[in-house]
């Protein structure tokens, strides 16, 4: 008897060390290493970090004392009280990564503000003294664009508040104050997404059209068994030859599963059919995916960013014209 009782409080005493040193810890979240963007104190030094990482022919400006031109748009940065950079790690690698709301110069007009582009960045320290900058302000014209550092389930968030974008179809509807939540995942920003879908892709299908330039023109499809073909009709320059014709190859796993992973967290079967910018000229994409014997969604991306998500779409599949070993 006397036996089994200290092997019930044995029993006890383990389980409650257990729950108390797992309480309030998760398993997601790195283990914090200072880094050099910890150091920041001032405009000039992140000025000349991102100046030194930044792969842009324009010099970047802190938009130090949040000053706007537009009446409406300085309303909102007021009241949300944005701020011109913050610290967070946004890719959960336990290094701290930066977000800075500036403009981007024309570097022969540094001092002219009709050559300026509203910016707003994310520098990302990957490492090894390796930085990506992100730029967020992915659209003509988003000067009224705030961030805002958030918190969702441990990992680091951008609450993006925006205008609502102006389509070619819609460009007289009033501009309304929008948001999103933006998590790094997938190598980009996207929108979260808690709960991502998970239907069975068979097939996806990839094409552009051409624009008034040099947009290249090419299809690309993928199966589910990785088997996958790339016609390449114009402008795919991705070595000292242009590359013509058709050609296939067998996907390599990472590629394969970003791309049908990210498929499903963006829960494409609820995104719109048609996406569009508010200009003129641009490519267009044309995604068709066929899912769950033989269920279809098309849907096509005028300007190629019709969300964040779509976004890093396009992004993936223009790299995989350089990224796979393709043969004719």
């Amino acid at each position: 008897m006397k036996h089994r009782m200290n092997s019930r409080l044995l029993f006890l005493f383990l389980l409650v060390t257990l729950i108390d040193s797992s309480f309030g810890q998760s398993p997601s979240v790195n283990i914090r290493h200072p880094n050099y963007i910890d150091s920041i104190k001032d405009v000039s030094q992140i000025e000349n970090l991102i100046a030194q990482y930044s792969k842009g022919s324009s010099v970047f400006r802190v938009n130090q004392n949040m000053k706007y031109t537009d009446i409406k748009c300085q309303q909102f940065a007021d009241t949300l009280k944005v701020k011109p950079w913050a610290k967070a790690d946004f890719d959960n690698n336990g290094l701290t990564d930066l977000l800075v709301v500036g403009y981007d110069f024309n570097r022969d007009f540094l001092d002219d503000n009709r050559y300026r582009t509203y910016a707003v960045l994310c520098v990302l320290d990957k490492g090894d003294r390796q930085y990506d900058v992100i730029l967020l302000t992915r659209r003509l014209g988003q000067e009224c664009t705030f961030p805002i550092i958030d918190t969702l389930n441990n990992i680091s968030v951008i609450k993006y508040y925006y205008q609502s974008y102006r389509e070619r179809s819609n460009w007289d509807k009033p501009r309304l104050l929008e948001t999103t939540t933006l998590v790094y995942q997938f190598g980009d920003f996207i929108e979260v997404n808690l709960q991502p879908a998970s239907p069975r892709i068979q097939k996806i299908e990839y094409s552009t059209s051409g624009c008034m330039g040099f947009c290249p023109i090419f299809e690309i499809e993928i199966n589910a068994d990785r088997s996958a073909s790339w016609i390449a009709e114009d402008f795919n320059d991705l070595g000292v030859l242009e590359t013509k014709g058709k050609l296939k190859s067998i996907i390599d796993e990472q590629h394969f599963k970003q791309i049908f992973d990210l498929l499903n967290y963006i829960d494409f079967e609820k995104l719109k059919n048609n996406y569009e910018v508010n200009w003129t000229d641009d490519q267009t994409s044309f995604l068709t995916i066929i899912y769950d014997n033989g269920k279809k969604k098309l849907i096509s991306d005028y300007g190629l960013m019709g969300t964040f998500g779509l976004d890093r779409l396009n992004q993936l599949f223009f790299q995989l014209r350089e990224n796979q070993d393709w043969k004719k």
